[in-house]
């Protein structure tokens, strides 16, 4: 029996149907995939998405911290550098303090007592009783002037002269030294005006000096200036002939003049404030602060007198030892030959 004309032609369109399903599965699995194109995001972007910071702040920070590193470099290595410095220097006056010295006759000490009962005493007389004694002519006509008591002091001079001395070495600073002798030894006679100077104060190991102007002759009274803290004020003579060196020089102005400039010191220059800066962070010519030799100058150059042998913004007592308008008096500790040049 033929089947239903319906149902074959139900047949016959299922079987279209699985064709065309199949046909198509088949070229499903034929085409290839396209390709899939993934953005993904730069690592340093992501953590900067993550953490909510905004990755153009990252360059500034780093260029800030890369900063703070080397300035921290160089202030360690400056530190270091004053540290090494400050010990170099403090170790030049430990140094210095162990060969601490003054010059000292390498010649026989000689009877000088007669010359000085001399009427007249010749150029040859003055040179052995400088070689004996520091003295110049000038020193010795001072004594001299005094009689029998001065020709005792040029006797006791010599032999202070010859002698030698112990020595010692005062700190009274960083990198400041002072270099004394056990005890003071004899000085010629003071006159006002007088000019004292000596090379036993050092810095750092190198001769500073320290200089005064003497303004009371018979008490020996010197106007000075050494510290901070401490204005000018008048101290004794023994400040200066208890170191291992000292010079005394007479400036070439008449006695009137002379007295006339240690008058005014004494009462114009006393407590005026210290400074070691004196002529270089200040005026020269102002007399508001001051420094040892240049109390010295300043005095003097009020009167139209001028110690400074060069001339420059600082006055040292080297200064004041190498003027051309200085005699020497008396020299103890400098070679008479060179004294301090």
């Amino acid at each position: 029996m033929a089947p239903p004309r319906c149902d074959m032609k139900k047949e016959q369109r299922r079987e279209r149907v699985g064709w065309q399903a199949k046909n198509t599965d088949e070229a499903a699995r034929t085409e290839k995939p396209e390709k899939k194109i993934r953005f993904e995001k730069e690592p340093a972007a992501e953590s900067a998405d993550k953490s909510g910071e905004n990755p153009t702040d990252e360059k500034p920070a780093l260029k800030k911290r890369t900063v703070r590193k080397r300035l921290l470099a160089a202030a360690v290595t400056l530190a270091a550098l004053i540290v090494l410095l400050s010990l170099g220097m403090q170790t030049a006056v430990f140094l210095s303090a162990a060969v601490t010295s003054y010059w000292h006759p390498d010649y026989e000490k000689e009877d000088i007592a007669s010359l000085l009962d001399k009427e007249e005493l010749t150029e040859e007389d003055y040179d052995l009783l400088y070689r004996q004694t520091g003295l110049t002519a000038i020193g010795v006509e001072r004594c001299l002037a005094r009689g029998e008591e001065g020709k005792q002091r040029i006797l006791e001079i010599q032999e202070d002269y010859f002698r030698a001395h112990p020595t010692r070495q005062s700190y009274f600073s960083p990198f400041f030294a002072t270099a004394y002798i056990d005890e003071p030894v004899t000085h010629c006679y003071l006159q006002e005006g007088d000019v004292l100077v000596t090379s036993s104060t050092q810095f750092s190991g190198m001769a500073m000096g320290h200089a005064g102007l003497v303004t009371d002759a018979s008490s020996g009274g010197v106007l000075q200036t050494s510290a901070y803290g401490a204005g000018s004020a008048i101290d004794s003579v023994e400040d200066f002939t208890g170191r291992v060196t000292f010079l005394l020089l007479s400036p070439k102005a008449d006695k009137e003049t002379k007295l006339a400039v240690s008058d005014y010191a004494e009462k114009e220059l006393v407590g005026l404030p210290y400074s070691i800066a004196t002529g270089i962070l200040t005026d020269k010519e102002s007399g508001q602060e001051t420094q040892c030799a240049h109390i010295v100058w300043y005095a003097y150059r009020q009167f139209g007198i001028d110690l400074d042998s060069d001339g420059g913004r600082v006055v040292t007592p080297r200064d004041l030892a190498n003027s051309d308008e200085m005699e020497v008096v008396q020299v103890f500790g400098f070679d008479p030959e060179t004294l301090w040049r």
